[in-house]
């Protein structure tokens, strides 16, 4: 009979390869209330920039620590005012409270951590759930459509400079990592000048390589990278080529 003496030491559990705290589990009220307040600078700063486009709500993945696939938690959600007293009417609780720890794998979140390395609006991936809410599996919350958000962009978040885990032949000293997602939700599809500049917001908010015209939109990234041990697929060193390499690279 084979022996699983070899499975007594689990690396994900008894010794994790980052001294950093894991999500989902190191996320404390603290930092669930610092998430919260990243969210709603972020959507105040986009807000700020295209009033006209009124966007209803802004929410956060990240990949659970250790995976190099799409493995998302759901960490956070910004609503606009207003729709929280929508909300309220049908008694519904908030989905940053009610969603917390959601690890529903939604085609849009795979998507967009499929083409992260793809460059400017190529990277984005939307949904316009007056005509592709089939699309929607079992276990999925539909939060968005059912709160009238009918159109979604979603953007990879990735990070700079990491390191393999599991380092492999012929390897660069450092990657790209694609560490989980933003989602901004609007009623309909606004104005293309006014989605363009959505998009470029959150770029500066969300990707690493994208020069900041605002100091603090570096600001959600650097904190995630400090305090946590992001997981998600490393990306190729070359902009352009996809080639995440899920299967054999932490």
């Amino acid at each position: 009979m084979a022996s699983p003496a070899w499975r007594d030491v689990r690396i994900n559990r008894d010794k994790r390869l980052s001294d950093k705290r894991p999500i989902p589990g190191g996320i404390s009220l603290d930092d669930f209330r610092t998430i919260q307040q990243y969210l709603a600078d972020m959507f105040q700063d986009i807000e700020a920039n295209i009033p006209k486009a009124e966007p209803q709500e802004l929410h956060l993945r990240l990949n659970e620590s250790e995976k190099p696939w799409p493995l998302p938690i759901f960490v956070g959600w910004h609503e606009a005012t207003g729709t929280g007293e929508n909300r309220m009417k049908f008694n519904h609780p908030h989905p940053a409270l009610w969603r917390f720890g959601d690890d529903v794998l939604s085609e849009v979140y795979a998507e967009a951590i499929n083409f992260a390395d793809e460059e400017g609006d190529k990277a984005f991936q939307y949904r316009d759930w007056t005509t592709e809410m089939r699309e929607k599996r079992a276990g999925e919350r539909a939060t968005d459509p059912k709160a009238g958000n009918l159109y979604q962009t979603c953007l990879a978040l990735v990070i700079d400079n990491e390191k393999p885990r599991v380092t492999g032949k012929g390897d660069t000293a450092t990657f790209r990592r694609a560490v989980g997602t933003l989602v901004l939700g609007f009623k309909s599809k606004p104005a293309d000048d006014l989605l363009n500049t959505a998009h470029q917001i959150m770029r500066e908010w969300a990707l690493d390589n994208v020069k900041k015209t605002d100091s603090k939109r570096g600001a959600l990234l650097a904190w995630l990278k400090q305090e946590f041990d992001l997981g998600g697929p490393l990306l190729r060193a070359t902009p352009n080529n996809l080639d995440n390499r899920w299967l054999d690279r932490r």
